[in-house]
């Protein structure tokens, strides 16, 4: 597979697309091709007719125009690192500023539920815009997503109320994902297995950088001035994808003079038309509705008192869900996810265990800057720091692990290890996390999870995508994506409703009876519980309350990591350099820089 196929003009087409199995090989499946004109999101299983394929003669057509885009290729990396290093440093303040903001609007306790909101668009935007990158250009799509992305740093900022705050994160998370994807499947289309791994950590580098100077701007801008926090990045992340988005556009103009004339330009009209009669309106609207409602149901629902019309939502959401799977499975003819993909076992254990791994984490994560800032007594910069030791640990062993994977074609043995790595790590942070440990004990534990980490969640993607062909990495892709995706949506879920009813009913049974009248206000504001001075009886009660919940949701993550770890033994261990599904002719020109 070739850049050229992922960004021609906004379509994706891809070549040597044979899927593979044991009996066949890699020689064998560079001999077949596909429509150019496949769509993002058709299904790996309606395959094209004979009739709609090249002919032979016109692969070195397909080699010209691959070299067309990847003599700019490098430049259109530099801005995807450029990009990076914003984002990431973006995701690091923000990480501690939206802490602040919502005790701003006494909600803290509802930090999981926006850690949701923004992983539910993260479900739920992919499919649109894999439907702008598709219908209209690969240019058209990272500008829609870095305007709604800016839009979205513009109402957090200047929001009012906590209304206008969780709609701004919709159009923050909707820009988000634009990026992301884009950045999922140039990673993928331009590297073969055995260097799919290290080309995957190469985005994250940038985070190796950010991690040393996104303390300094929190301690800055907290408790006062959160609103410049989310103002600067209005600026800065805007003006970091300009590199890209002209890269991009100077490739979609270099496509269009060297387009075949058998291959419709990607602004004809029959190409958006197309694109959205592929379009599983149906399935996409159950799935959306589906996770709206178990949002719903959480958001809504009162701490220690569920009503019973928020758990039917609940449970109509996750049976909507089901029906979702159903429905993609055997009714839809152009599903919006490649569901039949899982019916590998590889394929299903993966996105398992990303759904697990991913969604363990978010259990006890959105909540720790709090148990720091207050049980602790952590300043703002340490409280940063240490919620970010884990990232920067993550990137190095995540490249150490690539290397690794690279040199021995070989990926099981390494994931299972990250995966053991990180329940120890979850283990001596569910016994590190008290009210007199020291941060010393806990930057340890953090280190050990940013090892299991970064061993872990690289190289379960690329037995992903080992285990399929290269006409179904991007499917696959999104497959993994939608997979972790809702393991954060429903991980944070899970977070938010402990820890809302969990603190409040400690707080309620054991602050002093002149405190009690405060619990409420004490639960939803770090900036009220640390209003009380530290020795004070008031103080140590809000103290053990967060240790105690902090612990709760510690010892449920660390639960789901010993379930990811059994799964982790069902997967294949695919010889990555022998099962390669980029043929050699488009390594060849995935490798060539020459016009």
């Amino acid at each position: 597979m070739t850049i050229n196929d992922s960004l021609d003009g906004g379509r994706r087409s891809t070549s040597s697309l044979t899927p593979f199995e044991p009996s066949m090989t890699i020689a064998a499946a560079s001999n077949s091709t596909v429509d150019v004109n496949t769509p993002l999101l058709s299904s790996p299983s309606h395959h094209p007719s004979p009739s709609s394929q090249p002919p032979p003669s016109s692969h070195s057509s397909r080699t010209k125009h691959a070299r067309t885009w990847l003599a700019s290729a490098p430049f259109a990396w530099v801005g995807i690192l450029l990009l990076a290093l914003a984002i990431s440093l973006d995701a690091q303040t923000v990480q501690s500023l939206q802490t602040y903001a919502l005790s701003t609007f006494a909600a803290n306790g509802k930090l999981g539920i926006l850690s949701s909101m923004q992983n539910f668009v993260t479900a739920a935007a992919r499919p649109p815009i894999a439907i702008i990158a598709d219908s209209y250009g690969r240019f058209e799509s990272f500008l829609f997503s870095i305007t709604i992305l800016t839009i979205g740093f513009v109402g957090l900022a200047l929001s009012p109320g906590l209304d206008t705050f969780m709609f701004s994160q919709f159009a923050y998370a909707t820009g988000q994902v634009g990026i992301q994807f884009m950045e999922t499947i140039i990673v993928a289309d331009t590297s073969s297995l055995p260097n799919r791994a290290l080309a995957t950590a190469m985005p994250m580098t940038p985070w190796m950088i950010t991690v040393f100077t996104a303390a300094p701007i929190v301690e800055a801008l907290v408790p006062d001035h959160w609103r410049l926090g989310y103002g600067i990045w209005a600026i800065i992340v805007p003006v970091s994808g300009i590199p890209l988005l002209l890269s991009l556009y100077y490739r979609e103009k270099r496509a269009a003079r060297h387009q075949r004339p058998q291959t419709p330009k990607s602004h004809s009209p029959s190409i958006p038309k197309a694109t959205f009669m592929h379009f599983d309106i149906i399935g996409f609207l159950i799935f959306t509705i589906g996770l709206a409602f178990i949002l719903f149901s959480a958001a809504y629902a009162t701490p220690g008192s569920y009503s019973t019309s928020s758990i039917v939502i609940g449970v109509l959401g996750f049976i909507l869900l089901i029906v979702f799977c159903y429905y993609e499975l055997h009714v839809a003819s152009h599903p919006i996810l490649a569901l039949d993909l899982a019916r590998d076992r590889t394929v299903a254990c993966g996105c398992t265990l990303a759904f697990l791994l991913f969604g363990g984490f978010a259990i006890y994560q959105p909540y720790f800057y709090s148990y720091l800032v207050v049980s602790r007594d952590a300043s703002p910069s340490i409280a940063t720091n240490l919620g970010l030791v884990s990232l920067f640990v993550s990137v190095i062993a995540g490249l150490i692990a690539s290397a690794a994977v690279k040199f021995t074609k070989r990926y099981k043995n390494i994931m299972i290890l990250g995966v053991v790595i990180r329940i120890v790590a979850a283990s001596l942070l569910l016994f590190f996390t008290t009210t007199t440990s020291s941060i010393t004990n806990l930057t340890t534990a953090q280190f050990l999870v940013g090892i299991g980490t970064g061993m872990g969640g690289i190289i379960v993607q690329v037995g992903v995508q080992a285990a399929v062909s290269a006409r179904d990495i991007a499917t696959a892709c999104a497959l993994y994506a939608t997979a972790s995706s809702i393991g954060n949506f429903l991980g944070d879920l899970i977070s938010s409703l402990i820890w809302s009813s969990m603190l409040l009913s400690r707080l309620e049974a054991e602050l002093p009876v002149e405190a009690v009248g405060n619990a409420t206000a004490i639960a939803n504001s770090i900036m009220v519980a640390q209003s009380y001075a530290m020795g004070s009886v008031e103080r140590e009660v809000i103290n053990r309350c967060y240790v105690e919940v902090i612990r709760t949701l510690q010892g449920v993550g660390l639960s789901v990591f010993v379930v990811a770890l059994l799964v982790c033994f069902l997967m294949k261990d695919i010889h990555l350099d022998r099962e390669d599904p980029m043929s050699r002719e488009d390594r060849i020109d995935a490798e060539s820089f020459v016009e």
